[in-house]
């Protein structure tokens, strides 16, 4: 109980950012965009006009170059 003022400090200001940027609530959408890094990728994805299949395929890739990376020991001593 002691976090209880935090948490809900922490919802209203997610809330006025949500209504602020006329973003869907949770319930009107199949993810959870309640956190700030969520509501961030929304909220470039539309100033951008980034399509849903673009970020796909840009995290298909990103993947792709890390597992040839980590296959070719690139990241060898960053890695435990």
């Amino acid at each position: 109980m002691s976090n209880s003022p935090d948490t809900m400090k922490n919802a209203f200001k997610r809330m006025k950012l949500i209504l602020k940027n006329k973003l869907p609530l949770y319930d009107e959408i199949n993810g959870d965009l309640t956190d700030e890094m969520g509501l961030a990728t929304e909220r470039l994805a539309r100033k951008f006009n980034i399509s849903r299949e673009e970020q796909d395929l840009f995290a298909y890739t990103s993947r792709k170059k890390a597992q040839e990376a980590i296959e070719n020991k690139f990241f060898k001593a960053e890695i435990a």
